[in-house]
């Protein structure tokens, strides 16, 4: 029989979790805007859910971190295509 719970975070709770799963000595935690935390225990530990939850939270957190870097360099990207672009034709029309 496995030991996996699953938790599904309803949305009046309103935090950034989605869902937990706890299938020992694991714990997954998948936020709402779709990042991922693991957090496993090793043999040597003792388990428990609390401390492994926190880990894998922080983790989802750094990812969800990661990702909005890459969304906000690619917006710095188009904004400078657009201002190169500007002064290309601004100087065009000055000419």
């Amino acid at each position: 029989m496995s030991k996996c719970k699953i938790y599904e975070m309803p949305d009046y709770v309103g935090n950034e979790v989605k869902k937990v799963i706890v299938n020992e000595p694991c714990v997954i935690v998948i936020l709402k805007t779709g990042e991922k935390g693991v957090a496993k225990c090793m043999d040597c530990d003792e388990f428990k859910e609390e401390r492994g939850f926190h880990i894998a939270l922080e983790r989802a957190r750094k990812e969800r971190c990661k990702n909005d870097i890459k969304r906000h360099d690619e917006i710095i990207k188009q904004y400078i295509t657009i201002y190169d672009n500007f002064d290309k034709m601004n100087n065009i029309l000055t000419n």
